[in-house]
C-alpha cells in the first residue's frame, strides 16, 4: 500500500523519542534526588564537615560519585537514589517493590572501595552509603554498605565514632582534593586530568592485559572444514544406502551397474555442492 514505509519509519521515530523521553525524565529524576540529597548535607551538616559533589568515580571515565562527605566521623562515599515504591531489606537482599536491586548496594561499595584505593591509610575511615530521596526513615546495613533515607542522612554521618578533630579533617579534605577523583569547574579541563591521571594502582591494572593475554588463537578453518566433510560423507552413505535398496532390482535386470555408480558419483556432486560455502563459490565465479 502507498505509503508503508513512510509510515513505518514514523513509528519507529516515534518509539525511539518515546525511548529518549522515558531516559531523559529519569536523568532527570535522578539529578532532582541527588539536589535533594545535597540541600539535606548542606542544611544538616556544620562547618566541621567538607561535602563534594559529583566526584570522578577512579579508574572509570565516565562514571562518578554522587556526594563525598568528609567530617569527624569519617570519609563517606554517598550515593544518591531517587527510587519510586516500597523500598525494603529482606535478608541483607535490597528489594524495590518486591524485585531485587542488589546491584546498587554493590555499586555503592565498589565506589568506596575504588576511593579506598586513594587513601590506603585511611581504608578502615571510608564507608559506602546508599542514600534514598524519601521521608520515610530507614537506618539499615547491607554488605557492610549503610542505608538510609534523606530524613535520616545526617543523624546517621553525624552519629558515628568520632575519629578525628578538626585539623585531621583539614588535612584529610586536603588530600582528597589533591587527588584526581575531584572533578574540576570547567568542562575542558576535567578531560585533560582524567588522561593525565597515573595512580599507583593503574599501573598494576595497565600490566594485567600482558599476563592474561592469550596466545594465537587455534585455526578455525580446519575444524569447519573436518565437519563439513564429515557431514557430507555420512549423507552421502545414507543416501547411497536409500538409492541401493530402490535401484538395485532395476539394475540387475538391466544388466547395468555402471548406472548405480552413476547415480552415486551425482549425489556425491550435489553434496560437495551444496556444503561449499557461498564466498568460495563467489571467488571461483570471479
Amino acid at each position: 500500500m502507498a505509503g508503508d514505509s513512510a509510515r513505518e519509519r514514523a513509528r519507529k521515530t516515534r518509539e525511539k523519542a518515546e525511548r529518549l523521553q522515558r531516559s531523559a525524565e529519569k536523568w532527570e529524576k535522578g539529578a532532582a534526588g541527588e539536589a535533594r540529597t545535597a540541600e539535606v548535607l548542606a542544611s544538616g551538616l556544620g562547618p566541621a564537615w567538607t561535602v563534594l559533589h559529583d566526584v570522578r568515580w577512579p579508574g572509570r571515565q565516565r562514571a562518578n560519585i554522587d556526594h563525598l562527605a568528609v567530617g569527624p566521623t569519617g570519609v563517606f562515599v554517598i550515593d544518591s537514589k531517587n527510587w519510586s515504591g516500597r523500598i525494603t531489606l529482606a535478608d541483607g537482599v535490597l528489594l524495590q517493590n518486591g524485585r531485587r536491586r542488589q546491584w546498587a548496594i554493590s555499586g555503592c561499595a565498589d565506589a568506596a572501595t575504588a576511593v579506598a584505593l586513594r587513601l590506603p591509610d585511611l581504608t578502615a575511615q571510608v564507608e559506602p552509603v546508599l542514600c534514598f530521596t524519601r521521608d520515610d526513615p530507614m537506618h539499615e546495613r547491607s554488605n557492610g554498605v549503610l542505608l538510609c533515607s534523606t530524613s535520616t542522612l545526617v543523624e546517621l554521618l553525624t552519629s558515628r565514632p568520632t575519629v578525628w578533630d578538626a585539623h585531621d579533617v583539614r588535612q584529610v579534605v586536603d588530600r582528597v582534593r589533591s587527588l584526581e577523583i575531584v572533578e574540576m569547574e570547567g568542562g575542558d579541563k576535567a578531560p585533560q586530568r582524567r588522561r593525565t591521571a597515573a595512580p599507583a594502582p593503574t599501573a598494576r591494572l595497565e600490566r594485567e592485559p600482558k599476563a592474561t593475554s592469550a596466545p594465537h588463537a587455534p585455526r578455525r578453518r580446519r575444524p569447519a572444514w573436518v565437519s563439513r566433510a564429515a557431514l557430507g560423507l555420512l549423507t552421502w552413505l545414507v543416501l547411497c544406502s536409500f538409492t541401493f535398496q530402490a535401484l538395485s532390482p532395476f539394475v540387475q535386470r538391466a544388466d547395468a551397474p555402471e548406472l548405480l555408480i552413476a547415480v552415486y558419483l551425482l549425489l556425491a556432486l550435489i553434496i560437495v555442492s551444496a556444503l561449499t560455502p557461498k564466498r568460495r563459490r563467489r571467488r571461483r565465479r570471479r
